[in-house]
């Protein structure tokens, strides 16, 4: 290859290449290592610009061209700080990452001829790399302030990979086995799990979502958690190789849950809740709603009324489910058994992830009566021996 050719090549590569002298002044550069420091060739080298002079360039690399040995290192180059030695003039402001490989040069004597320096402007990869990093910790953060685990399974190595999982200490590089994460479930809740783990150790092509209970080392009690995942890759067959999950904490939802069935199991009322889209089957019904009407969520309305009543009750439902307006009245119930209530109803409209349901509170009349009568007969009562008390005065 011709010289011409030679330094075509030269000043085309993506790289900045500097040759220095053992005193570390510049004397050749390509047009990348121009482009990199803002100057011209004629204005570097005809300053003789010298590293060792240059405030900028850390000691490190300065050594290392004076003893003649080898640097490689990234730095934080500030032009604004060299601007204020004029012979290290620039066009560029503000500072940028740079990435340099520098290494000595021997003829075929082992005579020391230039230092090479080779120069990479690295900034946009380092504000890439810094947005990834912070992106990853807000995840971090996000998924931890959720109870949010995230897992990985090589269905080839049939092992659990996860940098947020206290069953490995948080480390990645410590994989989880199949029989690790089964000992955590709850005996109950294993066979389903078992299930699961078998499809994706075969490599099948699903998504899974279940809810389960986990003993894990931070925790003393049983932790209520969904375990969602999904394949992500696939071998050439379409077989799956990855699946990817989270494993989500509810325990303190599945507590406050608990805490609100507990209030609504333990009221003089009936409430339950009706899907009117779904035949009127009943979604929710607490304690007293099974106890007066023999309600349960496995039942519609036509399951514990005869069609009669059904249509009978179903038009202040259809009226309060059409217009949204609450109804409040009474309502007498005869049930199929042959039981009957008089109750003060309300219904109203209740959302939830955007269905709309019929919520039912009814208040057994009879009780109500039943409390008239003995207040009245304790009135009566008290008046009784306050007389008898009078009397004997």
């Amino acid at each position: 290859m011709e010289h011409k050719q030679l330094l075509t090549v030269f000043n085309s590569l993506p790289v900045g290449i500097g040759f220095f002298t053992a005193d570390g002044t510049l004397v050749r550069c390509n047009e990348s290592f121009c482009r990199i420091f803002g100057a011209d060739s004629q204005t570097l080298l005809g300053n003789k610009l010298n590293i060792n002079e240059n405030s900028v360039v850390p000691d490190v690399v300065k050594e290392a061209v004076r003893r003649c040995v080898p640097v490689q290192m990234s730095f934080l180059y500030d032009f604004d700080k060299q601007r204020t030695d004029k012979r290290f003039f620039s066009t560029r402001t503000r500072t940028c990452y740079l990435k340099c490989n520098g290494n000595p040069l021997y003829d075929n004597d082992g005579k020391f001829v230039n230092y090479i320096f080779i120069f990479e402007d690295i900034t946009e990869t380092v504000k890439s790399e810094e947005v990834l990093r912070q992106s990853r910790r807000k995840t971090e953060l996000a998924m931890k302030a959720a109870n949010i685990m995230f897992w990985e399974f090589d269905a080839v190595a049939k092992l659990f990979y996860s940098d947020n999982e206290p069953l490995n200490g948080y480390d990645q590089s410590k994989p989880v086995s199949m029989a690790l994460y089964l000992e955590t479930l709850h005996p109950d809740d294993r066979s389903q799990v078992t299930e699961v783990m078998e499809r994706m150790s075969n490599g099948e092509d699903f998504s899974f979502s279940f809810d389960s209970r986990v003993m894990l080392p931070d925790s003393s009690t049983w932790q209520f958690c969904t375990i969602s995942g999904a394949p992500y890759e696939f071998d050439s067959n379409k077989k799956v190789l990855k699946y990817v999950g989270t494993r989500k904490n509810n325990t303190e939802v599945q507590k406050k849950q608990q805490f609100f069935y507990n209030i609504l199991n333990n009221l003089p009322l009936s409430v339950h809740i009706k899907d009117v889209e779904n035949d009127f089957r009943y979604v929710f019904c607490n304690e007293e709603s099974k106890l007066m009407f023999g309600t349960s969520e496995d039942k519609t309305t036509y399951d514990v009324l005869s069609e009669e009543e059904v249509e009978r009750i179903q038009k202040t439902d259809l009226e309060v489910y059409n217009t949204g307006n609450p109804y409040f009245g009474m309502e007498r119930i005869i049930l199929k058994d042959g039981r009957s209530y008089d109750t003060i109803v309300r219904k109203s409209i209740i959302e939830d992830d955007g269905k709309r349901f019929l919520l039912n509170t009814r208040w057994d009349q009879s009780l109500q009566n039943e409390l008239k009568c003995t207040a009245v007969n304790c009135h009566y009562g008290s008046d009784g021996c306050l007389h008898l008390v009078f009397r004997a005065g």
